[in-house]
C-alpha cells in the first residue's frame, strides 16, 4: 500500500505542538530509553530540515541517546567517514548528495556497510521504498506517520537487528 505524501509545510504546521508535547512527556515520564547503566547509543541523523532534525534530536537525547546532526548528505557522508555511529536516521530527498547516494556509499564501504540505516522520508512512494529496501535499510518510515517518541523507543531494536513487528 502506498503511503500518503505530505508537503514539508504540512509537517511544519504541527512541529511546534509536537515539540511542546515532547517537552511535557519528557518532564513527566522521565527517561525511557533503557536502563541507566547502559551506554548511550550514537545516532547520526542526516536531515536537511532543521526544525524536524531538532525535534528528533530533542526526543532522542531526552531518552539518553547521543545525537549528531548533518544537515545535508555530503556532510553526513563526511561525518560517517570520521566515525561509525550505532545507527543512521536518513532523509532521502536532500539537495546535493541525496539519501540514496549516502546509502549507496555506506553499503560500498567495508567499515560502514553494516551500520543499520532507518529512512525517515516525507514520501512513501513504492519505488523509493523498494530502492531503499534493495540497499538494505533496516526500516522505512514516513515522517508524518510516526512520532519522535515512537522512533526513540525503537532505536535499540534497530541497533540490535531484532525483527520488527
Amino acid at each position: 500500500m502506498l503511503a500518503s505524501v505530505f508537503s514539508p509545510s504540512d509537517l511544519h504546521e504541527n512541529t511546534a505542538s509536537l515539540v511542546a508535547d515532547l517537552a511535557v512527556k519528557s518532564s513527566t515520564s522521565g527517561e525511557h530509553g533503557g536502563s541507566g547503566s547502559e551506554a548511550p547509543r550514537h545516532i547520526l541523523l542526516i536531515e536537511d530540515d532543521h526544525v524536524i532534525a531538532e525535534m528528533y534530536r530533542y526526543q532522542l537525547e531526552a531518552d539518553g541517546h547521543q545525537v549528531t546532526i548533518a544537515y545535508n548528505g555530503r556532510r553526513g557522508w563526511e561525518m560517517l567517514s570520521e566515525g561509525r555511529p550505532d545507527l543512521v536516521l536518513l532523509d532521502l530527498r536532500m539537495p546535493g548528495m541525496d539519501g540514496f547516494q549516502v546509502l549507496e556509499a555506506m553499503r560500498g564501504d567495508e567499515t560502514l556497510g553494516g551500520v543499520p540505516v532507518v529512512v525517515l522520508s516525507n514520501f512513501g512512494d513504492a519505488n523509493m521504498m523498494s530502492r531503499a529496501q534493495s540497499l538494505g535499510v533496516t526500516d522505512f518510515l514516513v515522517k508524518s506517520r510516526v512520532t519522535p517518541e515512537q522512533i526513540s523507543r525503537r532505536v535499540r531494536t534497530w541497533i540490535a537487528g531484532e525483527p520488527l513487528n
